[in-house]
């Protein structure tokens, strides 16, 4: 009985050191539901965990290392200094999360979705993200050393002190397209005005019919 008690209290010890549920841990294994679960420094690593579901999650510090974590949502975690080496996340979502210097180096984040998440000092060698979206992300301080970010959306990404050095940056989006005027207009009446263009050879004759329909 002391032994089983001793092994008990141990593992209470250490569940209590590293600050994470182990009912939360043995949950998020056997489901991959696990919202808003506490996982503060949980090991992770090299976990099958494709398509979890860890939004508002804790897992400050928690080692992911080689994880599958391919489409899985991590939307609001706090996941501050959190160890993704290697691991695949690809098309996951870390939507308005904390990756304050959490570890990506190596991995694979190809289309995944970084909206609005803080990424300061956040560690990218390596990493493969063609086609992120980074929009409105703080990545102030970043190493991106040798990332991919080949067609990755970058608009109002903040980026001021990072390392971009040798960092594939073609085709990224960093201002919204311009939205073309279109040729109608309101009246001040409400009703629609049809407004003719015109065309290399002169004006548009089916904008005109159109325009004598309208004031009809």
């Amino acid at each position: 009985m002391r032994g089983i008690f001793a092994v008990a209290l141990t593992g209470a010890l250490v569940a209590n050191l590293f600050g994470f549920s182990e009912d939360d841990l043995k949950k998020v294994l056997d489901t991959k539901q696990c919202p808003k679960c506490d996982l503060k420094g949980a090991n992770l690593q090299g976990a099958f965990l494709e398509f979890a579901n860890l939004s508002g999650a804790d897992l400050e510090g928690a080692n992911l290392e080689g994880a599958n974590l391919l489409g899985a949502s991590m939307d609001g975690a706090n996941l501050k200094g959190a160890n993704f080496k290697n691991s695949n996340v690809k098309g996951a979502t870390f939507k308005s999360s904390n990756l304050t210097n959490a570890v990506m180096e190596g991995a694979d984040a190809s289309g995944a979705i970084f909206k609005r998440s803080n990424m300061n000092g956040v560690n990218m060698k390596g990493a493969k993200m063609q086609g992120a979206f980074l929009k409105e992300a703080n990545m102030e301080n970043a190493d991106m050393n040798g990332a991919n970010l080949k067609n990755a959306n970058m608009v109002a990404t903040k980026t001021a002190n990072a390392d971009m050095t040798n960092t594939e940056t073609a085709e990224v989006f960093k201002s919204n397209p311009k939205k073309s005027k279109k040729g109608i207009k309101k009246s001040k009446k409400g009703g629609k005005k049809v407004v003719a263009k015109k065309g290399k050879k002169g004006n548009n004759k089916k904008a005109k019919k159109a325009a004598k329909k309208a004031k009809k």
